[in-house]
């Protein structure tokens, strides 16, 4: 093997990890539709979503449902990074309380008038193609000031290792220098 070929083939394994480093995923902000009459929606993943529900007194009790769609051709991870619960002792708040839910666990039991500032780390991997979801069930609104549910939810793709393609730039420039050689 030639000193130029060897130099050559050093050359192409050396730029071959920027190309690899460039295949991160950037958070980019989520699709999200509503319906306020239903109380139900859809986050389209990956991306984020911040959504804040205010209740006014005599709002009757329900179940805020919020479906997560993963529609990208990769895993995504999604995590719950924030929720709030919040009521203000007697003055406001909902009756009975409230539940949290996430994939159909209870997460939470949020009595009536309690507040809650969860920051908990709720996280699930949704393949192409799966949902996931997360919900509020609460009574019925009371009081002088508007009762609020806020949830706050990042979901970003799960990388494919660099390493496959570091491998395969490898057997490439292994293969040029061969072909060249012969």
């Amino acid at each position: 093997m030639s000193l130029r070929s060897l130099a050559t083939a050093v050359l192409f394994a050396a730029l071959v990890p920027f190309a690899a480093s460039a295949a991160t995923v950037d958070v980019f902000e989520g699709d999200i539709s509503f319906d306020a009459t239903t109380m139900t929606g859809t986050i389209t993943v990956p991306g984020a979503a911040r959504i804040n529900l205010s209740f006014e007194a005599g709002h009757p009790g329900g179940t805020a449902l919020f479906t997560i769609d993963n529609v990208s051709t990769t895993p995504v991870l999604v995590e719950v990074v924030s929720y709030t619960v919040q009521q203000g002792g007697s003055a406001y708040g909902f009756f009975g309380g409230v539940d949290v839910w996430f994939d159909g666990n209870l997460v939470e039991s949020v009595p009536e008038g309690g507040t809650s500032v969860g920051q908990p780390i709720l996280n699930t991997v949704l393949g192409a193609g799966v949902d996931s979801s997360f919900s509020f069930e609460y009574g019925a609104a009371f009081g002088s000031l508007p009762s609020d549910l806020d949830l706050g939810i990042v979901a970003t793709a799960i990388p494919i290792p660099a390493a496959g393609f570091l491998l395969l730039g490898a057997l490439g420039g292994l293969a040029a220098v061969r072909r060249k050689k012969s």
